[in-house]
């Protein structure tokens, strides 16, 4: 072994040497969570390191999602990808230095990333079929707080008794939020049912709700070219209807199946009805592909009449 060493490049000897050295020890990590898929989140990060004179030497597939190994004057880290939800991604960096900001741009570059202006959403109010525009009475924004700060969901009555379907990625059981209804008044909840796995909640609001979107003549399976109408609570107003279209076959991630479409998805859509030309729910939004201007995830009926029976 000593032979072989002793016949590499000076730069190849330093380069193991910072390689052994990174992994010689697992120290104390900072970690970030952003809301990207991992894929596309390794796709970020990739470029913006070789682009800052970072040298990757290694890179590894493992339990926890993908392992970047990379140096850059002497000093060396091991930065971890691991899926958050499948459409958040959680960033560790080691080791935690608080006094070495070499890394704090990457944090700048991806906070930048996930923060781009989407362009605003088309309303088709006028344009929507009838069953789709009486179901708008049905939908709400939710707001409440992840870790001291605002967040904002939509979501939709499914039962007069005061029953709202939503999305849970940012909510925790028992939590109390605000609910702000298609009238304009706003009233408490409380997340009474959360399925982290298949990314749905269920919360309860202490009045009647006179509009709802039934799950029981729902589609399973709309045409790939059909309408598709989205009601919810962009940017926290409840201000129309948008209009997409599946985008090619449902998606496995984590074991579920997500459908791909095409539509415009702005903050706060997550927990939106889709429904289809016929006024029938479809699928409710998940997130969005940041990556591109007009790419949204949804969870098709199925999934969520799973999580119905359940709870």
């Amino acid at each position: 072994m000593t032979r072989k060493l002793n016949h590499l490049p000076i730069p190849a000897l330093l380069l193991l040497w910072f390689t052994t050295a990174c992994m010689a020890a697992e120290p104390i990590a900072s970690h970030r969570i952003y809301s990207l898929p991992m894929f596309e989140a390794v796709t970020v990060v990739r470029p913006w390191l070789r682009h800052n004179a970072f040298q990757l030497t290694g890179s590894v597939q493992n339990e926890q999602g993908v392992r970047l190994e990379v140096v850059r004057n002497g000093a060396c880290w091991a930065i971890q990808l691991s899926p958050h939800s499948p459409l958040a991604t959680r960033i560790a960096v080691a080791p935690d230095d608080p006094a070495d900001a070499t890394l704090d741009p990457l944090w700048q570059h991806l906070e930048a990333y996930t923060t781009l202006p989407r362009p605003t959403a088309k309303t088709f109010a006028g344009k929507a079929p009838e069953t789709v525009r009486t179901a708008l009475a049905a939908t709400v924004c939710i707001h409440a707080e992840q870790e001291g700060a605002p967040v904002q969901l939509s979501g939709f009555a499914i039962d007069r008794t005061g029953i709202i379907l939503s999305t849970g990625h940012d909510l925790q059981m028992d939590q109390a939020v605000t609910v702000r209804l298609r009238n304009g008044t706003e009233t408490d909840g409380r997340v009474v049912a959360l399925d982290r796995h298949r990314d749905l909640t269920l919360i309860q609001v202490p009045v009647p709700l006179q509009t709802v979107i039934s799950l029981h003549n729902g589609r399973f399976l709309p045409a790939p070219q059909a309408p598709l109408f989205v009601l919810g609570c962009p940017a926290g107003e409840l201000d129309g209807i948008r209009h997409g279209r599946l985008d090619g076959p449902p998606r496995q991630v984590a074991g579920l199946p997500l459908w791909q479409a095409r539509m415009v998805v702005e903050p706060g859509s997550s927990g939106s009805p889709v429904l289809d030309g016929e006024g029938r729910l479809v699928a409710v939004v998940k997130g969005r592909y940041r990556g591109s201007h007009d790419i949204g995830f949804l969870i098709p009926l199925e999934t969520l009449l799973f999580f119905l029976e359940n709870h």
